[in-house]
């Protein structure tokens, strides 16, 4: 997978969880504006961010998400449970094919049917009678009126070309190619100008373009001027495809129509031989007759070279006509029986306008967009049509550029190379000419300014040299004043420069960096080598004491350990910041979940989270989803009850489970509540009891407590029926193996017909952690220190026997003892005197280690075990000593359940 679609997975992964809240929080709360804005830019972002691949299919469906959003923000479509439901599955597939695009077993062709079915149930919230439920067009109706003859443009199609410019189908007939021509009218995204989208461009790059217009709307006061408000018209030669293929992009903004090249010079043949007529010129009337195609040709081309533009005679349809007769690559079509006009059309009419807006909207035609009212524009502005612009009323606005743009041609220090493109280009946007050198511009803004305009320049320009003059001369007397005032003390700004030059606030930067987590790890790995070499120090210190006999440089080794192992711990420190997130991170999936079963199990469940903000490893936390999940299920599935059965306990019919994430030292406390019918202990211990789980001795002896442990039991399952969710036996052993993995214990209280509460007590980073290291049978262990609750050294005397297990009293409590040398499988030791013991907790209480020397507390980096290793479960990890020796971490609970 490439970088660029990896970045691009994992940013649009966290809109898709976001806009996934959103959506829960709109189904529980209501459908508020801020909400829906929200999860609208998410689907954008998606939307844009998927253009950069070929996966139309995922592009197509994000955009009508976005359009049905879009719809609901501006009250066109009312928003219900049904659209709720029908956009988190449309979310659901993007993050499915998010997950083949990881692995690279994406197949766009096996997506287009899904995205197709998807999309149309999206858009049929839009419009129900443009789409029907399998997402095919409703337009069958439509296509079934048209004709099955080709030979002429419907009516629809003629209006639609006069709109475009009077004579718009007989220049494009001069220019046809191809046995297709398309019309499209293009609404860009008000928002596309954020995006980087240039709709110019976009226009201008369509297959086989002829003439284009561009439209803007009259803006109010209050408009945003950074939104996209242009019309866009196009005329062309090339099929639907290829049309099709290049607005992909922009589904949703644009409407095309395609028609034949045959029904367009069929339409036009009335329209030219009326102008023929008119035109009255007998050599190309009796060409035309005579069907001398030579003749024809070489007459209209005549004609239109010497035709006089202020003649009346020749307006712009004549001159269509002419250019039409002089262009065209075949003119058999003129002798087609004129009755063609009258059938109908099998012109294909393709309507993608799902959101675009209408073309009639109030806007001003710009002479700078109406590319398809003229005549084909000859280099240098010296054609025709340029005369004629002489006489054309310029708006205020128009004529100030020109002005400009004439100042500039004459200033002293105009640049042909750097600034003649752009003057040259901007005038022929205004005028609606092309030009190829200064002369030709200079004379094109002459004939289209009046006298009095040419002459206020002229006195501008002489104004502007005399001043130029003048500053340089005063600058060179005030220079010395200016550079004394300088040094002296600063004068206060006026009022007036204070206006001039507004105080500017910068813009504060974003403080994020997104990192890949690999490269965190690697960082904390380096932390951990660092960890050992400056445990090394002391044995250093050690050595140089016994072996070189140099108090001196011990001292010294031990005071530069202190320096080294400060600066250690707090890169230690800061790495684990880093990996540090809120438990948003895990909590924010879950709302999803409980409301999708709850729906599945026909119950009303409402889900509240409280201190999301506890920060978490992100590898610990990631850990814990699985369990968590496993947990809110066994809640909503056991515990919750129906809404009838809640009502017939005097509950609330609304079910209510707590997700609560509380700090506690360096550890966190999860607690899952409910407030279901809670678990009966007496019924445990019979299941238990019926499924071989305990024995009869057993049942009869554990207590209330012990009971409802039971549950953690592998195999034990509280569920009558088997099915989808629960009853197969896994699931609550799997939680507490996994928490046990993540170095946490699990508790679980419940009372019949209050609720459950299951409790998680887990370490709030797995990175860095400390032990008490400690010898047997001259190896080093070590313990963590978290279960490490004291160390005593107690005569042999005092160690006693109960019911064959030794024990000791250690005021006033009983502590049942394990020796460590026996769990191990090494040899007994000799007696001694006096023994060393490790006293631990566990979640059954407190126990004592045999040992056989205390060593001291040390922070390591705890690897877990591979390879042979890692079927002993005596061992919870491994860790590199200073000394280079391998240091093992005693598994407290598997050693005491061996040991006892």
């Amino acid at each position: 997978m490439s970088e660029l679609l990896d970045v691009f997975i994992g940013e649009s992964r966290e809109n898709l969880e976001s806009a996934s809240q959103e959506l829960l929080a709109i189904q529980s709360s209501g459908p508020a504006s801020e909400r829906v804005d929200k999860i609208f830019r998410d689907l954008h972002t998606i939307k844009g961010s998927s253009d950069l691949f070929d996966i139309k299919p995922l592009t197509r469906l994000a955009h009508a998400a976005e359009d049905l959003l879009d719809s609901v923000r501006a009250n066109e479509v009312t928003f219900s449970d049904e659209i709720g439901d029908l956009l988190l599955e449309a979310l659901d597939q993007i993050s499915i094919w998010f997950d083949e695009l990881e692995v690279g077993s994406q197949d766009p062709e096996q997506w287009q049917p899904i995205s197709a079915k998807l999309g149309a149930q999206l858009r049929h919230f839009i419009d129900p009678n443009g789409l029907d439920s399998s997402g095919n067009e409703n337009n069958a109706a439509h296509n079934d009126l048209t004709s099955s003859d080709d030979k002429t443009l419907t009516d629809e199609q003629r209006d639609m070309l006069g709109a475009f410019s009077d004579n718009a189908d007989l220049k494009l007939l001069s220019q046809v190619e191809g046995p297709f021509c398309y019309h499209i009218k293009y609404t860009p995204d008000e928002g596309c100008f954020f995006r980087g989208e240039d709709p110019i461009n976009v226009a201008l790059a369509l297959s086989g373009l002829k003439a284009f217009n561009i439209d803007m709307p009259e803006l109010n006061h209050d408009a945003d001027i950074y939104n996209c408000v242009t019309n866009i018209e196009a005329l062309g030669c090339a099929d639907a495809d290829a049309i099709k293929q290049h607005m992909a992009y922009y589904e949703g903004q644009y409407s095309l129509t395609v028609f034949t090249s045959q029904a367009l010079r069929a339409s036009c043949v009335d329209k030219i031989k009326d102008n023929v007529a008119l035109i009255a010129d007998q050599t190309l009337s009796d060409a035309l007759k005579e069907n001398d195609l030579e003749q024809v040709h070489a007459s209209a081309g005549l004609l239109l070279a010497s035709q006089d533009v202020s003649d009346a005679l020749f307006d712009d349809a004549k001159r269509a006509v002419l250019e039409c007769l002089s262009t065209a690559g075949e003119l058999d079509f003129l002798n087609r029986d004129a009755q063609a006009n009258e059938s109908g059309s099998e012109n294909t009419h393709i309507d993608k306008d799902s959101t675009a807006f209408s073309a009639e909207s109030t806007s001003t035609d710009s002479t700078a967009g109406k590319l398809g009212d003229d005549s084909p524009q000859e280099a240098g502005g010296n054609s025709p049509h340029a005369s004629m612009l002489c006489g054309k009323t310029l708006a205020p606005h128009e004529k100030a550029i020109l002005t400009q743009q004439l100042t500039l041609l004459n200033s002293d220090s105009y640049k042909s190379e750097f600034m003649f493109p752009s003057i040259a280009g901007l005038v022929g946007n205004i005028l609606g000419e092309t030009f190829s050198d200064e002369d030709a511009v200079a004379v094109a803004i002459c004939n289209a300014l009046d006298d009095e305009t040419i002459k206020e320049q002229a006195d501008e320009v002489q104004k502007q040299e005399s001043a130029e003059e003048t500053s340089v001369e005063a600058s060179q007397t005030e220079h010395t004043a200016e550079s004394a005032e300088a040094v002296s003390d600063t004068k206060p700004l006026s009022s007036a420069e204070d206006n001039a030059q507004p105080v500017k606030t910068e813009r504060q930067a974003v403080k994020m960096l997104k990192v890949d987590q690999a490269k965190i790890d690697y960082l904390m790995d380096i932390v951990g080598e660092l960890t050992v070499a400056k445990n090394s120090l002391p044995y250093l210190a050690k050595q140089a004491e016994e072996e070189g006999g140099s108090r001196k440089l011990s001292k010294q080794i031990k005071a530069h350990f202190s320096i080294v192992n400060r600066l250690t711990e707090s890169l230690q420190s800061a790495v684990l910041q880093i990996r540090m997130v809120p438990v948003s991170h895990v909590f924010q999936r879950y709302p999803r979940l409980v409301r999708d079963l709850a729906r599945k199990l026909d119950k009303k469940i409402e889900l509240c989270m409280q201190g999301e903000d506890t920060e978490f490893d992100k590898n610990l936390i990631e850990s814990l989803s699985e369990p968590l999940i496993h947990l809110l299920r066994n809640s909503i599935d056991h515990g919750i009850e129906s809404p009838s059965e809640r009502i017939a306990a005097g509950k609330s019919e609304m079910g209510r489970i707590d997700l609560i994430a509380t700090p506690l030292d360096d550890s966190v406390i999860i607690e899952i509540r409910d407030d279901g019918k809670g678990i009966d202990p007496q019924k445990i211990k019979l299941l238990a009891f019926q499924k071989g789980v305990i024995s009869e001795a057993q049942l009869e002896s554990l207590d209330d407590n012990e009971a409802l442990q039971l549950i953690f039991a592998a195999g034990f399952s509280t569920s009558e029926q088997v099915s989808d969710l629960s009853g197969r036996g896994v699931g609550m052993d799997a939680v507490k193996t996994m928490v046990s993995q993540a170095g946490g214990t699990i508790e679980m209280h419940s009372e019949v017909g209050v609720g459950t509460t299951f409790k998680l007590l887990l370490p709030q980073t797995m990175s860095v952690n400390r032990v008490m290291m400690f010898e047997v049978n001259d190896q080093m262990f070590g313990v963590g220190m978290d279960a490490v609750v004291e160390t005593v050294k107690v005569p042999t005397s005092d160690i006693q026997r109960i019911r064959n297990e030794q024990v000791l009293v250690i005021r006033e409590k009983l502590i049942p003892l394990c020796n460590l040398r026996d769990a191990l499988g090494f040899e007994e030791a000799e007696e001694k005197e006096e023994h060393s013991i490790l006293v631990v907790a566990t979640p059954h209480g407190e126990f004592g280690l045999i040992i056989d020397k205390f060593h001291e507390g040390i922070d390591v980096i705890q690897k877990p075990l591979e390879g042979v290793l890692a079927g002993y479960a005596h061992f919870s990890g491994t860790a590199l000593l200073g000394d280079g020796r391998v240091l093992l971490i005693i598994n407290v609970q598997e050693v005491l359940a061996q040991c006892l």
